[in-house]
Order: C-alpha cells, then structure tokens, then sequence
C-alpha cells in the first residue's frame, strides 16, 4: 500500500511558488506516495477577509474588499495561464456565503471564524486548476 504523505503549503507559497509546489506533489506521486495537498487562503486574502469582518456593517468596505479579493485571485490564474473565469462561481458566492454566515452565525465569534475561512476554498480550487493543467502539459 502506498503511503500517505500530506504537503501543506501556506498563502506565500500559493501566491509565489506554485511551479515549485507542483514539483513537489509530482516528486512525491513519481516516489510512490498518495500525496494529500492542503493550502492556506492566497497570500493576503485572509488579511482582507479579516477586513470585511470588521467592516461588516459598511457595504460599501465590504464591496471594495471582495473586489480586492477578487482581482487577487484573478491576476494569479491569469500569470499561471488558467482562465480568469473559472473561479467565478465561487467568487460570486463569496458574498452570499458572507451573508450568510453573518445571519446564520450564532455569535461573533462563529461569525468571524465562518468569514475567515473562506479565502482556502477558493486557493484549492486555483491551486487544483493550475495542477491539472500542469499535468495535462506534461502529458
């Protein structure tokens, strides 16, 4: 049975290394090895989810910081040559999710907590993109 290996990986490193990041993870299924990636939120991003929390009651803040959000994570797709769309969905529901999870929440801190942990979602799914079309390069 192969064994497991977990690459966790933060936001700098999504940001800036993941040409190196992929190496790592082929490397590792190259040795044999399932490996299992886990990445933190971009670089930033959850600077800026920690921003739309505070400013939670001003929608015009809460705007501009998912736009700033939004173009973040665009630009990164982009300079690794994946559509700038395919992370639409997910970006479009970033506000709705923070709605509701303002709502849903039964106090600060689970309000706080939900905000937060929404910049790793859309991470995995770039990050996830930029893999396949690594490896379909490659093949």
């Amino acid at each position: 049975m192969a064994k497991v290996v977990v690459h966790k990986f933060g936001g700098t490193s999504v940001l800036r290394e993941a040409a190196t990041m992929f190496e790592i993870i082929l490397a590792s299924i190259r040795a044999g090895e399932l490996p299992v990636v886990v990445v933190s939120a971009l670089a930033g991003v959850t600077n800026l989810l920690e921003q739309v929390f505070v400013d939670r009651h001003d929608q015009k803040l809460v705007e501009e910081h998912f736009v700033k959000i939004d173009e973040l994570h665009r630009a990164w797709l982009w300079d690794r040559g994946i559509l700038d769309t395919l992370l639409d969905t997910q970006l479009t529901s970033l506000r709705s999710k923070f709605t509701a999870a303002c709502k849903e929440a039964r106090s600060f801190q689970q309000q706080r907590d939900a905000i937060l942990a929404m910049g790793e979602p859309l991470s995995a799914a770039g990050f996830a993109a930029y893999f396949d079309e690594r490896v379909v390069f490659l093949s």
